[in-house]
């Protein structure tokens, strides 16, 4: 915690708080323009002397009056170094994914082995990334795929008691 906020402080990069945010989020998310919401959200956290954006509607301008008030100051730190450690690889947060997924193989499966490029009538296209090989053959079977909590994919196929891991790959 020390080492943290020792690195928070040498970077010098400032933003203000505010007691009275939440009113003053509520503003800025009813405006519908993407470059004025965001200027709206930016006049909340950057210091005062950076440009405001013109206000271009009614909901606009109430939000371009929204204007930070000096209390107390936060030092934030880029996102680099070991923060941004292995940051590629953290999940981001899908709405509504559904826990499982129903779909027909395009074509037939002959055998089932490493690197075998699954086709689905959704679209989706995902490989076999499992080490086992299985004699399985079918002509456009129904699968069913689903993520366990570490975030792998099991594709299962019908009536054959054949689980394998897969990833998407389109």
């Amino acid at each position: 915690m020390i080492t943290v906020l020792a690195s928070v402080a040498a970077t010098g990069m400032m933003a203000t708080v505010h007691a009275d945010l939440p009113d003053e989020f509520a503003v800025c998310k009813g405006i519908v323009d993407n470059g004025t919401r965001l200027s709206c959200f930016d006049a909340l956290t950057l210091p005062s002397d950076h440009a405001p954006v013109a206000p271009t509607s009614a909901i606009d301008e109430r939000a371009a009056s929204v204007q930070p008030k000096a209390s107390t100051t936060v030092r934030q730190q880029p996102l680099s170094g070991a923060t941004a450690f292995g940051a590629e690889s953290v999940p981001k947060a899908i709405v509504d994914q559904p826990k499982s997924l129903k779909a027909k193989v395009l074509g037939n499966i002959r055998g089932i082995r490493k690197g075998l490029l699954i086709q689905l009538d959704n679209g989706q296209q995902w490989r076999s990334v499992d080490d086992r090989d299985y004699d399985y053959e079918a002509d456009s079977p129904e699968v069913t795929i689903d993520r366990n909590v570490i975030g792998t994919y099991w594709m299962a196929f019908p009536n054959s008691g054949i689980r394998i891991r897969a990833r998407r790959i389109k």
